[in-house]
């Protein structure tokens, strides 16, 4: 028993009944999870675009530019993302064509960069983007923390959006 206060108090009956239908059928949940991820993709980069026009307020740049930015980003991580896959699709026929089953140590290294990259990535292409080869740094970090605060909160959002609408 949670104390939500009174402000959610009338989304709670909808939350326990979400909890009963998530814990009864889990694979619809996933399934709906799955399907709500494009609206998560579509809402994030207007989220992440806002808070850099917040932290880049005196760049003289306007949300449109940082938006734009924001979908280049995205293109490129998500075809860094295909190519990082096939490679590691690619080594696996490979393995098990030689007939050898034993994972190698290059799919962790492609799973920790592709956890640091959302941290890291932002800061790095803003400082490009900005033509500031010195500049701050601390607004290069600001910059990767914020996308991925933004990409925690949209992905809570999508549980909860998942959740209330089963």
């Amino acid at each position: 028993m949670i104390d939500v206060g009174p402000v959610l108090e009338q989304y709670e009956p909808r939350l326990r009944e979400a909890c009963r239908k998530i814990h009864g059928d889990q694979q619809s949940f996933g399934r709906a999870l799955f399907e709500n991820i494009p609206k998560m993709m579509f809402i994030f980069p207007a989220l992440i675009a806002a808070v850099l026009s917040v932290l880049y307020v005196r760049s003289g740049r306007y949300y449109v530019e940082h938006l734009l930015f924001v979908v280049h980003f995205h293109a490129f991580f998500f075809l860094a993302g295909i190519v990082v896959l096939l490679l590691e699709r690619l080594a696996n026929r490979r393995r098990a064509a030689r007939g050898s089953h034993q994972r190698r140590p290059g799919g962790t290294r492609a799973r920790c960069w592709s956890l640091t990259w959302p941290w890291y990535g932002p800061a790095q292409a803003m400082r490009r983007c900005t033509r500031r080869a010195g500049g701050r740094p601390c607004e290069g970090r600001a910059a990767g923390l914020a996308y991925f605060f933004s990409l925690v909160f949209t992905g809570l959002g999508l549980l909860a959006y998942t959740a209330l609408t089963l």
